[in-house]
């Protein structure tokens, strides 16, 4: 993702409706992490990452990405909030609540360790003026905005995972 698409992403983003932003940031975020394991894992056939294969899910790739020591545990958190969020949208057929209940209560908490960065609370700042959105409902898009971009960020540090060790089938001479 390049800063061109990001900045279309962003738009897309800040613009939709509460579910459909939701939906969406998580779906972005599930490609990135997709990305991310194919290319430490060069070795893996296209089938793990099927829906009913073992990195078929957001939680299997979250899970993964930290055992791996791709994400912190801050990070898994986090995704795991964003994870948690995007289910209890994606099967809930009344309107999504974002100013209380659960949902509000995970907001709070994927802010929580963004709120002491001064640049968390300029951009935060800076976006409710550009896109005339506030409260959780741009506490959430952005939550994911930075997020996204700090995917991007990891994807681009990750190397392949080393497979020089593997071992061989052995058999015994004859």
């Amino acid at each position: 993702m390049n800063a061109e698409k990001y900045s279309l992403f962003l738009t897309e983003l800040m613009d939709e409706s509460d579910r459909a932003a939701i939906v969406l940031g998580v779906a972005q975020i599930d490609v990135l992490l997709e990305e991310v394991l194919k290319k430490k894992l060069t070795l893996a056939r296209s089938e793990v990452f099927d829906f009913k294969g073992p990195l078929g899910t957001l939680s299997s790739r979250i899970e993964l990405s930290y055992a791996l020591g791709l994400l912190d545990s801050d990070f898994r958190i986090k995704l795991d909030i964003l994870r948690n969020i995007r289910n209890a949208c994606a099967h809930n057929i009344k309107n999504v609540n974002l100013a209380s209940g659960s949902i509000a209560s995970q907001i709070q908490e994927l802010e929580r360790n963004f709120k002491s960065n001064a640049y968390w609370i300029e951009s935060l700042s800076e976006c409710e003026k550009i896109f005339k959105i506030s409260g959780n409902k741009l506490i959430l898009r952005f939550c994911i905005a930075v997020l996204t971009i700090n995917l991007v960020m990891v994807k681009s540090h990750v190397s392949n995972l080393d497979t020089s060790d593997a071992y061989k089938v052995i058999l015994p001479n004859e």
